[in-house]
């Protein structure tokens, strides 16, 4: 399964399913109940918050080991601060020409 999201929604956004071959095959009707799993884990895990700038990723569930395996990918927002001090007159100086070179 697949999942995005950011603000205040968050969404399974895709269900794949492979056979003991690694070969995809149809979720059919299974796939309600997938993504409802799905959810239900996003729920659990408070921490693949969607809130602010969000998260995406892949929950996969091995049927035959019944393990759940998470990935998570946050998005987020860089700030770097930078000062300096500078001198108004390095902006406003004007070029000047000797009076001798005018003509």
């Amino acid at each position: 399964m697949t999942f995005d999201g950011e603000g205040d929604n968050g969404d399974i956004t895709g269900i794949y399913c492979y056979d003991k071959n690694n070969q995809q095959i149809r979720a059919g009707k299974l796939e309600e109940a997938l993504c409802q799993l799905g959810e239900a884990i996003i729920d659990q895990h408070e921490d693949m918050d969607f809130n602010g700038n969000g998260c995406f990723g892949e929950i996969k569930l091995d049927v035959e080991s019944g393990k759940i395996d998470i990935e998570i990918n946050y998005r987020y927002v860089e700030h770097h601060r930078d000062y300096r001090d500078v001198k108004v007159e390095d902006y406003l100086k004007e070029k000047t020409v000797a009076p001798d070179a005018q003509q």
